[in-house]
């Protein structure tokens, strides 16, 4: 065989093993591309980015300026259960939202599970439900005859809300009336809306969780201001909500584990009772 034919040869061998060297690159970065889109990040340093907003006695901070409340507990002993460090960031809520969304955050707690999130976030099994209702002025839950949610759209009733709050699907479905939406009034949290509520800017308070409402108001001095209406309004189960961008579905499915075990061994009872009566939560 000649030295031409050789040498055309081995060129030919190199640029076979060059493509082959090139289109297995290719594919390697699709596959981590790929995963990376789907939060399974195999083998990363486990830190937990977790948003967190004052919520009652779930999250707060202590007299000692520590963070903390039964969520935040719950969070942390499950963390140091699946070997992750902790980092808590306060966030208002539509901002946590968008940064779990984003990939800056890596989940949070009390989170309904809808439709839209689903497209961003993944949700562990529920780990507690809430109890919905409206609140008004003390005195004033008479003055109003709401017996839907419907009917405040039709009574010119400004009702107060938190931007990003899931209020259930009939809301949501109100909401697309212009008429309702109308009345809807949003604020950062409780506490501006309480406030709202006390001057007089707004008529109602539609509220996601009474106890953390009952918690502010106290905190603010205000709770004898306020009282319950008769609307009656449904409940959510709540979930930890992961971002899809930096979680995989194992660290879902070991959330999922302990939070099982701890429901039933009564430990996750335990720890909401121990929090649940502190004064000013």
């Amino acid at each position: 065989m000649s030295a031409n034919i050789v040498s055309a040869m081995g060129r030919r061998w190199t640029t076979r093993c060059l493509g082959t060297a090139v289109l297995l690159l290719a594919l390697a970065i699709g596959a981590a591309a790929a995963e990376m889109r789907d939060g399974a990040l195999g083998d990363r340093d486990c830190t937990l980015r977790f948003g967190w907003e004052p919520y009652g006695f779930l999250q707060f901070v202590d007299d000692e300026g520590i963070v903390t409340g039964a969520e935040i507990e719950l969070f942390r002993e499950i963390a140091e259960e699946v070997g992750c460090q902790v980092v808590l960031r306060n966030l208002p809520w539509a901002r946590i939202l968008l940064e779990i969304e984003t990939g800056t955050l890596d989940l949070t707690a009390s989170a309904s599970r809808t439709a839209v999130r689903l497209r961003y976030a993944r949700f562990s099994v529920p780990y507690r439900s809430t109890e919905m209702a409206l609140f008004v002025r003390a005195g004033d839950a008479d003055a109003y005859d709401l017996r839907t949610l419907a009917d405040i759209g039709r009574t010119g009733f400004r009702l107060g809300v938190i931007w990003g709050y899931h209020y259930g699907e009939e809301f949501d479905r109100l909401m697309q009336d212009p008429a309702f939406a109308a009345q809807v009034e949003g604020a950062a949290d409780y506490v501006i809306n309480i406030r709202k509520l006390i001057h007089r800017r707004i008529d109602g308070i539609m509220v996601d969780d009474i106890a953390v409402l009952a918690g502010e108001a106290r905190a603010s001095h205000v709770l004898d201001q306020v009282e319950r209406h008769s609307l009656h309004v449904a409940g959510d189960d709540l979930h930890f909500m992961f971002s899809r961008a930096t979680i995989g579905r194992e660290l879902v499915e070991d959330f999922n584990r302990l939070l099982l075990r701890m429901d039933e061994d009564g430990s996750l009872a335990r720890l909401f009772s121990r929090f649940r009566h502190i004064e000013g939560h």
